[in-house]
């Protein structure tokens, strides 16, 4: 498989079987609050949250169709694109949303929604700068290279069946990876920058596909 690998960076992720996998988490309270040690299998995001969330995460959840809608617009009228949201957690004055796009490029990331709980407001949609455009880019990189992706997914499932190890579950995935585009078994984190040509080419035109993103990326 020929990848130009300049300025990616992909990660590989398989799990011996049956073994455990603590929940990714900021608030160390938290974390002994929770349940201990689980089968990979078995996570699925629990236990996943971030500082001074209670709140927030509680007002996140009374309006979540809200912040859904804000979250959708953001991404449609900036990237072109639609996505779905997995996720939503409470965080410092604020609700981190964990969203996946819906068709190429396929990505996921995150972004944070701003929350005023004195005066019980939504704020403004944003992200640190950067992180979206780079999750984007990482989907563009794998429909450039599509084939060669097909064959190290090819590979991931044949040694999952040859030998005891998994990957990630899809809804772990869904819930917690926000570096880009991401499978069970992998994921890919990249800025914009090391591919800024492809990254403007799909900005002006969304349905650019992956023969001429290709020819971007050399």
């Amino acid at each position: 498989m020929a990848f130009k690998r300049s300025g990616m960076i992909m990660m590989m992720l398989f799990l011996l079987g049956g073994c455990s996998l603590m929940p990714n988490k900021a608030d160390e309270k938290k974390q002994a609050e929770a349940s201990a040690y689980m089968p990979v299998q078995d996570y699925t995001g629990q236990g996943y949250s971030f500082d001074n969330g209670e709140e927030t995460g509680e007002f996140a959840k009374q309006h979540r169709n809200e912040i859904i809608e804000k979250v959708k617009q953001y991404f449609k009228q900036k990237y072109h694109l639609d996505i779905t949201v997995h996720q939503i957690y409470g965080a410092t004055d604020a609700a981190v949303v964990f969203a996946e796009s819906k068709k190429d490029p396929k990505f996921h990331t995150s972004v944070i929604v701003g929350i005023d709980l004195e005066n019980k407001k939504i704020g403004n949609v944003g992200a640190y700068e950067g992180s979206v455009e780079g999750a984007i880019t990482t989907g563009l990189y794998v429909m450039a290279y599509e084939k060669e992706f097909q064959k190290l997914d090819d590979f991931c499932t044949a040694i999952t069946k040859e030998y005891p190890v998994i990957g990630r579950t899809k809804e772990a995935v869904d819930n917690t990876v926000d570096s880009g585009y991401a499978t069970p078994y992998y994921y890919l984190n990249t800025t914009h920058l090391e591919f800024l040509k492809s990254y403007k080419s799909f900005l002006n035109n969304p349905k650019i596909n992956g023969q001429s993103l290709k020819k971007l990326i050399g």
